[in-house]
C-alpha cells in the first residue's frame, strides 16, 4: 500500500478513535479521506450516468495494464493502476455531484475544485442517456416504476438533469488544467483514436499494438461475455438480472436506439427541450444530432 493512502486512512482511524466512533465521528471522516482523496487524484473522468463509461473505463484500463502491468491488475480499476506502475498518474472515476439524484436546479455549479486537475469529460446524446439512465433506474437501483415516455419528464435524473449536467461543465470546462471531452459516438466512429486521445490526457502513448488490442478486448460482444460471466467479480460489469438484458451494463451500446422506447409525442417534446436548453458547446447534439446511417 502506498504511503499516501496509508497516512489518509491514518488519518481517518485516528478522527474516528478521538471522537469514539460516533456518526459525528463517521461523517468528519468521510469529509477527510473524501478530502484527502481529492488532494491525491491527478485525473478524473466524469460522466453521467450511462453515457458509456464502463466501455472507456475498460478500453483505458485494459492498454494501461497491458503497457504497464500486464497481468497483474483488474483492468475494470483505474483507480488502483498507479499501485502497479508508478507512470500511472492517479485516476478517480465519479459521476460527480451524483446529478441522476437530483433535479436541474439543484446540479452543483461550482467546479473550481477541479482547478490544477486534469478531466476527461465523457459526454453521451442526451437522447440515448436518458433512455438507458431509464432502465438503471428502473431495472437495477429500483428508482422508478413508469414508463419511458413518463421517465422522460420526471423532474428528478431524468432529461432536464442531463442538460443541466452538460451545461454545467460547458461553462466551467476551462476550470481544470486539463480538460478533455470524448463523444460516445465518436468512440463508436473511432474506438482506436479516441483511446490514443484519453491516454495522451494521462501522458501515455503505448504502442498501436496495444491500442488495438484494448478495442478488440472491449467489443461490446466480448463485454457482454465478461459480463455474464461476472468476469471481473464487480458491480461495475454484473447484470442486476442475468435473465433480463435490459438489466445488464452493456444493454445494446447502440447510437440512437432512444428511438424503439418513445412515441412520436415524446420524441417531439424531447427535441424542443435540448433545441431550447442546450448549450452550443454541444452543437452536435442540438436538432437530433448523431442519427445513425
Amino acid at each position: 500500500m502506498s504511503e499516501a493512502k496509508t497516512s489518509g486512512r491514518g488519518a481517518l482511524h485516528d478522527v474516528r478513535r478521538r471522537l469514539g466512533g460516533s456518526v459525528a465521528a463517521n461523517q468528519v471522516g468521510r469529509r477527510l479521506w473524501s478530502w484527502w482523496s481529492h488532494r491525491r487524484t491527478e485525473v478524473y473522468f466524469l460522466s453521467y450516468p450511462k453515457a458509456g463509461r464502463t466501455w472507456l473505463r475498460l478500453l483505458v484500463g485494459k492498454a494501461l495494464v497491458d503497457e504497464l502491468a500486464p497481468g497483474q491488475a483488474n483492468p475494470m480499476e483505474l483507480s488502483d493502476l498507479h499501485r502497479f506502475s508508478p507512470l500511472v498518474p492517479r485516476i478517480r472515476v465519479t459521476h460527480d455531484d451524483n446529478p441522476q439524484l437530483k433535479r436541474a436546479d439543484e446540479v452543483e455549479r461550482d467546479k473550481r475544485r477541479y482547478a490544477g486537475k486534469s478531466v476527461v469529460f465523457l459526454v453521451r446524446n442526451p437522447r440515448d442517456v436518458v433512455i438507458s439512465y431509464y432502465f438503471q433506474a428502473s431495472r437495477r437501483r429500483d428508482r422508478f416504476a413508469g414508463t419511458p415516455g413518463e421517465f422522460l419528464r420526471h423532474p428528478i435524473g431524468s432529461l432536464d438533469t442531463i442538460l443541466a449536467y452538460y451545461n454545467v461543465w460547458a461553462e466551467n470546462r476551462a476550470a481544470p488544467a486539463r480538460f478533455c471531452l470524448v463523444r460516445y459516438e465518436d468512440l463508436h466512429r473511432d474506438a482506436a483514436g479516441q483511446l490514443e486521445r484519453v491516454l495522451a490526457a494521462l501522458g501515455r502513448a503505448p504502442p498501436r499494438a496495444v491500442i488495438d488490442a484494448a478495442v478488440e478486448y472491449a467489443r461490446f460482444d466480448n463485454m457482454r461475455a465478461l459480463e455474464r460471466k461476472n468476469a471481473f467479480q464487480s458491480a461495475r460489469l454484473r447484470p442486476a438480472d442475468g435473465a433480463d438484458p435490459e438489466s445488464f451494463k452493456t444493454r445494446k451500446g447502440k447510437v440512437g436506439g432512444y428511438r424503439e422506447y418513445l412515441s412520436a409525442g415524446d420524441i417531439d417534446y424531447m427535441e424542443a427541450r435540448i433545441r431550447e436548453r442546450l448549450s452550443p458547446f454541444y452543437a452536435g447534439y442540438i436538432d437530433a444530432g448523431d442519427r445513425p446511417a
